[in-house]
């Protein structure tokens, strides 16, 4: 990972990075290019920069949050961003700027010049329009989503950084492409199943398996995602090329002190209402707690997790980390099925 110094001008940002270790529990690696093809779209000017005019300083972790805080701040026109461990701009003294205080284009090696809202040959004429510039302080932040990393530009799937609530950094595998992207994918099955799934409390607590291929995303992972109100989308492929979904609005997960408790609110798709449990219901899963062979949290005399992990009221039809593949009885059984995913995306 990269961590960012930004400073923010009234008129431009002004990043420069340098490097801090970073920690990954799963394994897969993400792909710079697809973050360096929104650098492109932003039309940079390379050895150039734009001074005067600072509005503020902070930290960020990945080089798509200067255009997110720019894009975010109608004062912002375009930032500065260099590639170096040093500081190279000293912001000026005074916090009020006199309007005829003219930004200056200049060259200087190892910085580019990036305006998200116009081209950069128009920049040097547009920001000599000057506002009263102020000091502000940010937190430490990254993108918080696949859907802002979709707002961003981001249109390909693959793996991503995102820091979802402010406490870390994580890879995550974004798809960008369903049902209008943004989807951050917090489990896949895909046959002949060779992830095993079988895993204790601490291992679906913190994640297994390969993001590019099969695994769960980790359920403090999964909290932090959708802490609050979500969409759960659950796709599904049969043997015989059938392919079909289930999304559920309202979709929230608590954190492990109640044992990751999951709730919806609503219900489409063409493989039924498998959380629901049709007319029974004890075999509502709605509110229920997540469970694994080694925590029994279910509401079943006997276990309804001997082998894989998932949320269960008095056993359930549905559980796409079953031993021998996922199974959705209202719509396919293990045997008919080839593939799963499941993924979250914010109202």
């Amino acid at each position: 990972m990269q961590r960012l110094t930004l400073l923010f001008h009234s008129q431009f940002l002004l990043c420069w990075k340098f490097a801090t270790p970073s920690a990954q529990s799963l394994t897969g690696t993400s792909n710079p290019g697809q973050l360096s093809c929104l650098r492109r779209s932003e039309h940079p000017e390379k050895g150039y920069t734009l001074v005067n005019h600072v509005i503020a300083t902070h930290t960020v972790t990945c080089p798509i949050d200067c255009t997110w805080e720019c894009l975010r701040d109608a004062r912002c026109r375009s930032f500065n961003y260099a590639n170096s461990g040093k500081t190279w701009y000293r912001p000026p003294s005074k916090r009020n700027v006199s309007s005829k205080n003219e930004n200056v284009f200049q060259p200087k090696k190892e910085i580019d010049l990036f305006a998200p809202r116009l081209y950069v040959k128009m920049v040097e004429h547009v920001l000599t329009r000057q506002q009263v510039s102020y000091y502000v302080s940010f937190v430490p932040r990254t993108v918080r989503s696949c859907q802002q990393l979709k707002i961003l530009g981001a249109n390909q799937n693959g793996i991503y950084k995102i820091n979802p609530d402010g406490q870390g950094v994580i890879n995550v595998y974004c798809d960008q492409t369903t049902d209008g992207g943004g989807w951050t994918v917090v489990q896949r099955r895909s046959r002949p199943y060779k992830q095993n799934f079988e895993r204790t409390w601490v291992e679906y607590r913190v994640g297994f398996g390969d993001l590019s291929k099969e695994f769960w995303l980790g359920n403090d992972n999964l909290h932090r995602i959708a802490s609050s109100d979500s969409i759960l989308r659950i796709e599904l492929h049969r043997t015989n090329g059938q392919k079909g979904y289930a999304k559920y609005g309202g979709f929230r997960v608590a954190d492990e002190t109640e044992k990751y408790r999951c709730d919806m609110s609503s219900y489409e798709g063409n493989i039924g209402n498998g959380f629901y449990g049709k007319t029974n219901p004890n075999l509502n899963t709605r509110g229920m707690k997540f469970g694994t062979p080694d925590q029994d949290n279910d509401n079943y005399s006997g276990k309804c997790f001997p082998y894989g992990g998932w949320w269960a009221n008095q056993c359930g039809e549905v559980n796409p980390n079953a031993k021998g593949g996922p199974f959705w009885h209202p719509w396919a059984s293990n045997s008919n099925l080839k593939f799963s995913e499941m993924k979250v995306r914010h109202n």
